[in-house]
C-alpha cells in the first residue's frame, strides 16, 4: 500500500487517523518523510507520543488530536497522505475526503485502505473489529466512495480488492488467542470478520487518487 504513495525523503505527509501510530512510524522509518499522524481519541494520541519516546523517533512522526472532519493544518500543506481503516467509523466521508483534498498540494498523492461494502452482500453480522453495533459502522461501496473522491477534487489512479488476500490472512490465524492487550470480545470480532467476508458482504479496499 505505501510502496503505491510513491513516498521519497523529505516530504511533507499525514496520516488521518493514525491511531496509536504504528503505520506513520512506519512510514518515517522506511521512507525517511517528515509525518504528522491524527487521531480523534485522546488516549491514542497520548500512547502515540510515548511509542515514539520509547522508539527514540523524537519529534517526526508528530502527534496531534482532531477531527477528520476539520483537519487542524493549513491549506496546501502536505505532499502525500493516507487513511488507514478509518473511514468506517466516518458518515460524513464526502467531508472527510473534501478536508483531506484541501490540506494537500496539488498533484498530491492521497491513498485509502478501507473495508468497505459489496453489490448484494447483505447485512453485517455485528460485532466486527471497527464497531460493536450498526449505529457506528458506515460502509459504502467503493463506486460511491469513487464519486466522493471526485467531487472532493481527486483522480483516481489505482483501486483494488483485497478480499482474497485478507480471507487467506484470517483462515491462516483462525484459533490464534487474542493477545492480552485486546478486548474480551475480539475473538468473536475476528470470527465475525471473517464470516462477512466470506459471505460477501464486505472487503478491505485499497483506493490511490491524486489530487487535481
Amino acid at each position: 500500500f505505501l510502496a503505491q504513495l510513491k513516498l521519497k525523503p523529505g516530504m511533507i505527509f499525514l496520516d488521518i487517523g493514525c491511531g496509536i501510530g504504528g503505520s506513520v512510524r512506519f512510514a518515517v522509518s522506511a521512507y525517511d518523510v517528515k509525518a504528522s499522524g491524527l487521531d480523534l481519541t485522546p488516549e491514542f494520541i497520548a500512547t502515540a507520543v510515548a511509542l515514539n519516546e520509547a522508539s527514540g523517533m523524537a519529534n517526526n512522526p508528530s502527534f496531534k488530536t482532531g477531527s477528520a472532519l476539520d483537519l487542524p493544518f493549513g491549506d496546501g500543506h502536505f505532499d502525500a497522505a493516507f487513511t488507514i481503516h478509518t473511514a468506517m467509523n466516518i458518515a460524513d466521508k464526502t467531508a472527510m475526503y473534501r478536508e483531506a483534498a484541501r490540506v494537500l498540494k496539488s498533484g498530491a498523492v492521497f491513498g485509502i485502505y478501507d473495508i468497505m461494502a459489496l453489490e448484494g452482500g447483505g447485512a453485517l453480522e455485528f460485532p466486527v473489529p471497527w464497531s460493536s453495533d450498526p449505529e457506528t459502522s458506515f460502509l459504502v461501496l467503493p463506486k460511491e466512495v469513487m464519486t466522493m473522491l471526485d467531487a472532493a477534487g481527486f483522480e483516481v489512479i489505482h483501486d483494488e480488492s483485497r478480499r482474497e488476500m485478507a480471507l487467506e490472512v484470517m483462515r491462516k490465524t483462525q484459533g490464534d488467542g487474542p493477545a492480552p492487550v485486546r478486548k474480551a470480545d475480539f475473538a468473536q470480532k475476528a470470527i465475525n470478520l471473517e464470516r462477512n467476508l466470506e459471505a460477501g458482504c464486505c472487503a478491505p479496499h485499497i483506493v490511490i487518487c491524486r489530487k487535481r
